[in-house]
């Protein structure tokens, strides 16, 4: 039977008392899972025992981890995200129901799902996307900025450590596959320009590390740029929040890369509707209510899967800041 922690670690003014039902709902879930061939339960994610390859965004999923968000919650004191400030608390069942349709439509497409057991000293850690990144076959942990999310680091073990000096999180980091193969790093809050050179220096000439600047409001590159490709090899594309980048300039940087960048706009934008979770070139998961993205993925040729996340959305991440793809065909 799998137990999880009823043991309130982050107390007092700001935070929440802990949702039993949203344990209970995680508890059941996470037992029916542990019969499922494709899924592994796990407290920490050794990336050493997986086959870890990611050369795009959108290549076929094969090995994905998640987290429930079980106790997600933050302290109201002091958010640290524009999202969180702006919000109210989602409630937890409901964010765990929603999260369960994520992991439903992974495993549908035949992808093998590794789940790290939620814990109360993990708030936020449904995000698992910034806990850690592939870049071609190597897997990298983050240097999270933020105290409250870097117990989360500490769930991914046997990948590349940066040095402490090194500020960098997953959801800065998007590959771009091709006749030039690229790594765009978004510097802001999240990500310092010192993980620029560092991050150069450990991929080699297998790809490009460019800098992307984001504005102080902009949380990571995902919530403003996804990379879309069209369906049958025809090219590729990009959805764009235009204000989330300080220079133009790299606009069109990404324009000449992808051929074509649509601009999402300020209501989709902040229902993340650039924050795409691609199963296959052909599939993407994305959040409700964003009928113009929607729009752009058919004329792409892509089927959008649509999921209510608002729950989770609430706290500033989507379909693609709840997964960190280890293998990609």
């Amino acid at each position: 039977m799998i137990s999880l922690s009823r043991r309130r670690v982050h107390t007092g003014k700001g935070f929440r008392k802990l949702d039993m039902r949203a344990i209970a709902a995680s508890e059941a879930l996470l037992e029916s899972l542990q019969q499922h061939p494709k899924v592994t339960i796990v407290d920490k994610v050794d990336v050493t025992t997986f086959v870890n390859n990611c050369r795009s965004e959108y290549g076929t999923l094969t090995t994905v981890v998640v987290s429930l968000p079980t106790y997600l919650d933050w302290n109201t004191s002091s958010p640290i995200n524009e999202a969180e400030a702006a919000n109210q608390k989602p409630d937890r069942l409901e964010a765990v129901m929603q999260h369960t349709q994520l992991i439903a439509a992974y495993l549908a497409h035949g992808v093998n799902v590794v789940v790290i057991k939620p814990d109360p000293s993990r708030l936020e850690g449904v995000y698992t996307r910034d806990i850690g990144f592939v870049i071609g076959n190597k897997c990298f942990r983050a240097n999270m900025v933020a105290n409250a999310r870097k117990p989360e680091q500490n769930t991914v073990e046997g990948a590349i450590v940066p040095p402490s000096e090194v500020q960098i999180e997953g959801g800065n980091v998007l590959l771009k596959d091709g006749t030039d193969n690229i790594v765009f790093l978004g510097i802001g809050r999240r990500t310092n320009l010192e993980a620029v050179e560092w991050l150069q220096a450990q991929v080699g000439t297998d790809f490009e590390v460019k800098p992307i600047f984001l504005t102080p409001e902009t949380l990571h590159i995902d919530c403003a740029f996804g990379p879309i490709h069209e369906a049958n090899g025809r090219g590729s594309a990009g959805l764009i929040h235009p204000s989330s980048f300080v220079d133009p300039k790299q606009i069109e940087l990404i324009e000449k890369v992808y051929g074509k960048v649509h601009v999402v706009s300020e209501v989709e934008y902040h229902r993340l509707g650039a924050n795409i979770s691609f199963i296959d070139p052909d599939t993407g998961i994305l959040p409700t209510e964003c009928p113009n993205v929607r729009s752009i993925l058919v004329d792409h040729g892509i089927e959008p899967i649509e999921m209510v996340l608002k729950a989770i959305i609430d706290a500033e991440g989507a379909g693609r800041c709840s997964t960190f793809p280890l293998l990609r065909e």
